[in-house]
């Protein structure tokens, strides 16, 4: 990242540098890309077992007496 050109001061104060704000809004684009593909995979999933769970509940027998544990993952 270009920091150093921006820096400024004893304790660097970052000014708002093209070269600076071009990377932080490549790094933001990049973000909100792995955010969006997240909240799809996160839906995907999400509907994939309110489905797995209406077909579960009508083709499986009742699993009262079953020692279930949970899965750790």
């Amino acid at each position: 990242m270009y920091l150093l050109p921006c820096a400024v001061g004893e304790a660097p104060e970052l000014l708002g540098c093209p070269e600076l704000l071009a990377a932080m809004r490549s790094r933001l684009r990049l973000l909100d890309e792995q955010l969006s593909r997240l909240a799809q995979s996160r839906d995907a999933l999400s509907d994939y077992i309110d489905a797995a769970e209406r077909v579960g509940r009508e083709s499986y027998p009742p699993f009262d007496h079953a020692d279930l544990e949970p899965v750790s993952g």
